[in-house]
């Protein structure tokens, strides 16, 4: 029997950074004991991204930027000389364990596998470490020539690649501070985006990808008629379903916000049909109709708000906190709508110990 050792699968880490003083010393941190060599593309720091950059290890390569996303991530690819990749931007970091989690899918993937794209979960958190959400995003894979992102934003790896697997891996987790509200509007992130996105739609008006990360702009900036009108084309469209589900559920938020609760809980009552398990839209669901003065079919939905979905709405966007607190929450404000005192103060007594601490 042979005892030959298993070679060890080697780790490029990729970033293009701006400017990023504040935010790289901890993502190269937590990053630099997987990688075995840092590929940065710099598109015009000023500050002291560079030297940081340089003090660990990385190697610096300078381009001037186009806005164009995946034309810099581009070439941070192809300087990359390891078996795999790894793609951070400088305001993430790897949660605690992952590095091992990473180590773990790469040396296990078989060497005729097809092409495949682990998607960890990337966890949104303002600067209080408090959560914004969660969605799955493309960051790790086989060096592959044909594995290149394409678009100017929110850009996409492996289009048109045969046979490309992916690999929804929620042990595999990322924190991302980038969206909290004041950090976004310091770095004038929301209009850049908004900009660039608008660019893309103007080229492909008909993108369903580009329709729903454009939607989401608006929502985050508060704009929910603009928001709404994507989010339902997007429903309407119906071709990537996990991204029809988060527009199901972001649709309805905004028509709860625009004070029509009965329309919001129909439309996401209408994406449970397609994933009873989304915990978040029977959520969105209960809290609409607990706003139109229909307490008890509030609760009847806010009942099903903590499942925790296991099929194509586990990679739909996803609030961890619907399901540990903010469900039963609103569930107790329910049963209290309804006078039922005694159960409403058992359901706020249960619920009390998950509240995060303010």
């Amino acid at each position: 029997m042979s005892t030959e050792a298993k070679p060890v699968r080697t780790l490029s880490l990729c970033l293009i950074v701006k400017n990023e003083e504040t935010f790289l010393p901890e993502c190269l941190s937590f990053a630099s004991g997987v990688a075995d060599e840092i590929i940065v593309v710099d598109t015009g720091s000023t500050d002291r991204t560079i030297e940081i950059a340089e003090r660990h290890g990385a190697r610096i390569i300078h381009h001037q930027w186009t806005d164009h996303f995946a034309q810099a991530r581009n070439i941070s690819l192809a300087a990359a000389t390891m078996d795999f990749i790894l793609v951070l931007d400088a305001d993430e970091r790897l949660a605690p364990g992952t590095a091992e989690v990473i180590r773990e899918l790469i040396d296990a993937e078989s060497e005729n596998a097809p092409p495949t794209v682990y998607l960890p979960l990337i966890e949104n958190v303002d600067a209080q470490g408090r959560g914004l959400g969660a969605d799955h995003m493309p960051r790790l894979w086989r060096r592959r020539p044909e594995m290149v992102f394409t678009g100017r934003i929110h850009e996409r790896l492996g289009v048109g690649v045969s046979n490309l697997r992916l690999a929804y891996e929620d042990r595999f987790r990322i924190i991302h501070l980038g969206y909290d509200p004041g950090i976004a509007e310091a770095r004038g992130k929301r209009a850049r985006n908004r900009a660039l996105l608008e660019q893309d739609l103007a080229e492909r008006p008909d993108d369903p990808v580009v329709r729903y990360y454009l939607a989401k702009e608006h929502y985050a900036t508060g704009d929910d008629e603009a928001a709404l009108e994507g989010f339902l084309a997007v429903v309407a469209d119906g071709t990537i379903l996990n991204q029809a589900l988060s527009a199901y559920l972001f649709g309805a938020e905004c028509l709860r916000a625009l004070g029509r609760p009965l329309e919001g809980m129909k439309l996401a009552l209408d994406g449970t049909r397609k994933a009873p398990d989304y915990g978040e839209l029977w959520f969105s669901a209960g809290r609409s109709a607990l706003e139109a003065g229909r307490p008890a079919q509030a609760e009847a939905q806010l009942e099903r708000g903590t499942l925790i979905p296991k099929g194509i709405a586990a990679t739909a966007f996803r609030d961890p906190s619907v399901a540990a607190w903010q469900a039963d929450l609103v569930r107790a404000q329910a049963v209290l709508a309804q006078r039922d005192y005694e159960r409403a103060a058992h359901l706020f007594d249960a619920v009390r110990p998950q509240l995060p601490e303010t």
